[in-house]
């Protein structure tokens, strides 16, 4: 419960000056209740066991990415939309092994990216709920939905990294929203490794919702953005890093991140997100 209590604290201190009044009981009841006896995606009602406080329905839904690109992380499909098996095309292991397509056609700047689901309606609905529907107790849901596939699959990512960070939000948009979702998750995922989130970078320019946009617009919005927190300027060379963010779309906010990383001398970047779109041929 200790948790639970931190959240307490948090969403009081951060999360209520962002909002309106007549807003206040409808957030102060969700954090006295924030986890009841309903699936928070659906609302029917499920056993208080349940994993993820999520029904078995909706859990259903959920489509957790088996064999994905080594670099971008994006679920490598085959031309009827299956997940790969046994690799008995040469192309698609060595896309899974060297890059897909859509790496290729881009330069990244970050060693890999690792989501955990795809995104997708029942997905994007979690991400929604958290980041705009003030349900910030989805903090520990989604970190934990992260954390159990990192100790399945990726065991040594997180324990072999000199600083885990997350992407910063902007003063304007931390201001609106009242929390920085990556920054929770964050903080949330190297409580289970007895690690710390630390701020590695700063935004500088409020930058636009990318929403909608192109992989080309969201580099010419995110141009000079961000920043090295000048705390940690002299300490990153030849470090790994590790950056938490909840979304990989194009992954040009974390390879703008990682521009400002590799110039103060980052040697391995890798990225951890929640979710990411699927990769089609």
């Amino acid at each position: 419960m200790v948790w639970l209590l931190t959240y307490y604290v948090e969403g009081i201190l951060f999360g209520c000056f962002a909002m309106k009044f007549y807003d206040l009981v409808d957030y102060i009841l969700n954090i006295i209740l924030p986890e009841n006896l309903n699936c928070f995606l659906c609302d029917l009602p499920i056993s208080k066991n349940n994993s993820y406080s999520i029904c078995k329905g909706c859990f259903c839904k959920l489509s957790y990415i088996g064999d994905g690109c080594r670099i971008c992380g994006k679920p490598i499909k085959s031309d009827n939309s299956e997940y790969l098996s046994g690799f008995s095309d040469d192309r698609e292991y060595d896309e899974i092994q060297q890059g897909c397509d859509f790496c290729r056609k881009k330069s990244f700047l970050f060693d890999k990216n690792i989501s955990i689901l795809e995104y997708n309606e029942a997905s994007s609905k979690i991400v929604f709920k958290y980041k705009y529907g003030k349900k910030t107790f989805l903090a520990r849901v989604i970190s934990d939905m992260m954390c159990d596939i990192l100790d399945k699959k990726h065991s040594d990512v997180l324990t072999n990294a000199d600083f885990v960070t997350f992407v910063p939000l902007s003063k304007v948009r931390m201001k609106e929203r009242g929390f920085n979702q990556s920054e929770k998750l964050a903080k949330y995922i190297c409580e289970r490794y007895s690690l710390e989130a630390v701020e590695l970078i700063k935004r500088v320019k409020n930058t636009k919702k990318l929403y909608g946009l192109n992989s080309s617009d969201r580099k010419k919005v995110l141009r000079s953005a961000f920043e090295i927190n000048p705390e940690y300027r002299n300490r990153l060379n030849g470090k790994k890093v590790i950056i938490i963010d909840d979304i990989f779309t194009s992954g040009s906010t974390i390879n703008e991140i990682s521009k400002i990383l590799r110039l103060n001398g980052v040697f391995e970047i890798v990225s951890i997100t929640f979710l990411t779109g699927e990769y089609k041929k």
